[in-house]
């Protein structure tokens, strides 16, 4: 199967499933995503589409427990430029692309070396950290350069015993399985 083809899939897996929110929401009862969340001063996460894993609650739980959480900014007129990451708290208002991508408006800059932690998302992973993500290549010209921890969380019908993958896709550190 293709990229585009097992997209396309995947796709179609996630917006049917049932209780996303919730079992969403159960990733923080996994004592070692907290943990790598409690060791960040700064965090960069996604704000989710209807397709993926929700984001919202670990924003919460980042936020009550004093830490930063930054979004990646993408430029659609520039698709090889890696993102840019904006500070994001929650009186911070989003702006959304007609892709279904938001990110938060106006707010202060933030450097991938100031990020302690990435959430990366994708639309299928492996256990062992390949991932699938949405064809553009933000996420792996990002995480190339790259030092700190990265993570992905999934729900248990995104992971695959193998993708189809090129020399370009990075690796994720971690997979959570909700």
């Amino acid at each position: 199967m293709t990229k585009s083809e097992l997209r396309r899939k995947m796709k179609s897996v996630l917006l049917s499933l049932p209780n996303r929110e919730e079992r969403s929401r159960s990733v923080l009862e996994l004592g070692e995503f907290v943990e790598l969340l409690d060791q960040a001063r700064m965090v960069s996460l996604y704000v989710s589409m209807p397709d993926e894993f929700d984001t919202l609650s670990v924003a919460h739980w980042l936020w009550n427990n004093g830490k930063k959480v930054c979004v990646p900014v993408f430029d659609p007129k520039m698709p090889t430029k890696a993102p840019q990451h904006r500070l994001y708290t929650e009186a911070i208002e989003l702006n959304t692309l007609p892709s279904g991508v938001s990110f938060p408006k106006e707010s202060e800059s933030v450097g991938l070396h100031q990020i302690d932690f990435v959430i990366v998302p994708g639309m299928a992973f492996t256990r062992e950290g390949l991932r699938l993500g949405r064809g553009k290549g933000f996420y792996d010209r990002m995480l190339s350069g790259f030092v700190g921890k990265t993570a992905s969380v999934c729900f248990a019908e995104q992971v695959l015993t193998r993708l189809p993958t090129d020399e370009h896709d990075q690796v994720v550190q971690r997979v959570f399985v909700i």
